[in-house]
């Protein structure tokens, strides 16, 4: 089991409200996908500056002016902290300093830029463990090393950063993942193309981007790329839609800029 499985749920179900939102006039909808943006930080705490990229959104997207889009990202980011109020009171009562979900962002940050870096995850214990009172003090210290590591590296920095772009989108070695992902996955990049004349579909992208951002900074994996494969989907959809066009010769019917 695989703490994937049910966010990718939770992050369907954002898009989904999100989207319903055209004129990006209610503020329920917005309030919604906060809450669902805190009970998914319950499983992947990088969702929770989702909403800068939500902000991106309503902005372009939806063409609000640039402070209600701030406006409207800032109340989502505050709603999506009740759901995590609770652990975050338990973590402050055990570590006495505010831990807002968990005690391994530091760690993994330093997983994926430290002089033993793959791009990919590694145990840290086997390189360097350091010593504190507690461990939020210990990933504080991990934070610290990989932040002087990018910082004194930035050419491996770069490297790594590529490197991580190419493992967090490369299909799991089993078969029945690799044959359909890189046979439908071009389609797919096709599809993402012909996407950007629809600023509807805008709120995919921004939601790619944003994931794949986050493994470029910290470490890969293939099972991140997991919760975007909905998106990936409705790319290939897109891109087959175009592929029949032009092999029917008909016009293109979706081309419009919704």
């Amino acid at each position: 089991l695989m703490a994937e499985t049910l966010f990718t749920t939770l992050l369907v179900l954002l898009l989904w409200i999100v989207v319903r939102d055209e004129q990006g006039k209610h503020v329920w909808s917005t309030m919604w996908a906060g809450a669902l943006i805190g009970g998914g930080a319950l499983m992947r705490p990088n969702v929770l500056l989702l909403p800068v990229g939500l902000a991106c959104w309503w902005r372009w997207g939806r063409s609000l002016p640039a402070r209600k889009a701030l406006a409207r990202a800032g109340l989502c980011l505050a709603v999506a902290m009740l759901p995590i109020l609770p652990w975050s009171i338990r973590n402050f009562a055990v570590h006495k300093v505010f831990v807002p979900v968990s005690t391994n962002g530091g760690v993994n940050l330093w997983i994926g830029n430290n002089e033993q870096a793959t791009g990919d995850w590694l145990k840290p214990g086997d390189y360097w463990s350091p010593l504190a009172a507690n461990e939020a003090e210990v990933d504080k210290q991990y934070y610290r090393a990989a932040v002087h590591y990018m910082i004194s590296h930035p050419g491996r920095t770069v490297r790594l950063a590529l490197r991580k772009l190419w493992i967090f989108w490369t299909p799991y070695p089993h078969p029945t993942d690799q044959v359909p992902f890189l046979l439908l996955f071009p389609v797919g990049l096709l599809g993402l193309w012909v996407s950007l004349r629809r600023r509807g579909t805008w709120i995919l992208l921004v939601t790619v981007a944003y994931f794949t951002l986050v493994s470029c900074v910290f470490f890969a994996n293939q099972r991140f790329h997991v919760p975007l494969l909905p998106s990936v989907a409705i790319y290939v959809g897109m891109g087959a839609e175009r592929l029949w066009t032009w092999v029917s010769g008909g016009r293109n019917s979706g081309g419009g800029e919704r």
